[in-house]
């Protein structure tokens, strides 16, 4: 993993401030219209160029950035993405409705243990999915683009497996780039949304690192 090279690639991209700028303009957008469709449009936009990037790393072709031409690929591909982690989500936010509804129609004894089990159990098997297999997910997305790819468990977590230490990288400086980009406020607020842009394309990057290391291929710059 070199953590270094996600930081640092999106600047060696002579127009990187028009790019950085048009997906700081599109997030912003995005959060005003979050409850509309332009909104929800916004963001399955800024994620498939954020998959874009993943498949680039993936392929060691992290730069020039992706233009912002192919908008409806993007759009497409960050609604298939969204699909595929909620699908793999969604069990465990069921999970934990069932333990509440249990424990509101159990005995207060029999309602505490119910509740106990689903907040005990559920969130730490949701941080570990979001952790080593989102990651491998995003990946497989992004290089196969089938569907199906998101779902076959048995070699998902077999990738998972063999990036347990770059997942866990990953998520360190996920949750230190998120905090760090939200020095944008200072920027008479609206420089959050920059800020936030890219600490996002340094995930993406940190991303496709993690899927090339699960997958521990050499691939071509021609395969690109």
């Amino acid at each position: 993993m070199n953590v270094g090279r996600a930081i640092s690639y999106v600047t060696e991209d002579p127009n990187w401030v028009r790019k950085i700028l048009i997906g700081g303009a599109i997030m912003l957008v995005s959060w005003i219209g979050m409850f509309l469709v332009v909104g929800i449009i916004g963001f399955f936009l800024l994620l498939g160029y954020a998959l874009e990037i993943v498949r680039r790393v993936y392929y060691g072709v992290d730069t020039p950035l992706p233009e912002w031409t192919d908008i409806g690929e993007y759009i497409l591909s960050g609604l298939i993405l969204t699909g595929g982690i909620l699908l793999w989500t969604m069990p465990f936010a069921a999970l934990m409705a069932v333990g509440i509804t249990i424990s509101a129609l159990q005995s207060p004894a029999g309602g505490t243990v119910a509740a106990l089990a689903s907040f005990l159990l559920v969130p730490p098997l949701l941080i570990a999915v979001t952790v080593f297999v989102i990651p491998i997910l995003i990946g497989r997305y992004a290089v196969k683009r089938q569907f199906t790819a998101m779902f076959d468990v048995r070699e998902m977590l077999f990738e998972a497996k063999r990036a347990v230490v770059p997942s866990l990288i990953l998520a360190v400086v996920a949750f230190i780039a998120s905090a760090v980009a939200q020095f944008g406020v200072v920027a008479f607020f609206i420089g959050v949304f920059v800020t936030t842009w890219y600490a996002c394309l340094v995930i993406a990057h940190l991303t496709g690192q993690v899927y090339r290391e699960a997958r521990r291929v050499d691939a071509l710059a021609t395969e690109f």
